[in-house]
């Protein structure tokens, strides 16, 4: 599938979230996210098939720390929240 250069430089230092619309209608629609160019490249030359549709969104544009719904972190076995962390 051949990827416009509009998107590809779009993508470059970007994450994008993608949504597949399927053509047969078989199923719902799927999201992805990509944050790896060849990555994206690969799923769009291996599943999608003609009629398929595509929405794509850049991550940095539309998902900001103050538009976050929901935040928190997993408790281990014994429900404790680990403390610290890279984050």
């Amino acid at each position: 599938m051949r990827i416009s250069k509009k998107l590809r430089k779009r993508f470059q230092g970007d994450r994008l979230i993608v949504e597949q619309c399927f053509y047969r209608g078989g199923s719902c629609p799927r999201i992805y996210g990509f944050d790896d160019f060849e990555e994206f490249e690969e799923h769009l030359n291996e599943y999608p098939i003609p009629g398929d549709y595509f929405n794509v969104w850049s991550f940095n544009d539309v998902c900001k720390s103050d538009q976050t719904i929901a935040d928190g972190k997993l408790h281990d076995a014994d429900g404790c929240i680990p403390q610290g962390g890279a984050y």
